[in-house]
């Protein structure tokens, strides 16, 4: 009997570098359901200053007025649901004059039926649309073999 509370991992790690971003992504973590992705980003040269955190959280979660700084991951279904995500932090108690570590590391849910050949990740701010290196179907085997 398989445990469908622990996934079947697809993938390796698999990382990449823009002009602007450096990034990586984690094997995917397959469900009877669906499967979780993680990215990391983390933008090279000149970065904003995070004044208030509103800014910041404009980059998970759409804000009036902050439409680029938008993260997003997208197949041919529509959006893929942010799940949780780890934004920059200072590296120090607020309020700090420490730079910010700018990382951000996003965990997406995808369900299964929403899967689709193509996934990108897009980021206005620093004109990423990178397309996603993920098989489909190793994840279908994948979650077929974790369905019991």
């Amino acid at each position: 009997m398989t445990n469908t509370a622990i996934p079947v991992l697809v993938g390796q790690l698999t990382t990449g570098r823009t002009e602007a971003v450096s990034w990586a992504l984690w094997p995917a973590e397959v469900y009877s359901t669906g499967c979780l992705l993680r990215i990391r980003l983390a933008p090279e040269g000149e970065r904003p200053e995070y004044q208030e955190s509103k800014s910041l959280f404009a980059t998970i979660q759409l804000l009036e007025g902050h439409e680029r700084e938008l993260i997003t991951v997208e197949s041919g279904h529509g959006k893929v649901q942010l799940s949780s995500g780890r934004l920059p932090t200072r590296g120090g108690e607020p309020p700090t004059s420490e730079p910010w570590e700018y990382v951000w590391t996003l965990e997406y849910w995808w369900p299964q039926e929403r899967w689709d050949d193509k996934l990108t990740l897009a980021w206005p701010t620093y004109d990423l649309h990178l397309d996603l290196p993920v098989d489909i179907g190793e994840l279908r085997t994948a979650r077929d073999s974790n369905s019991g």
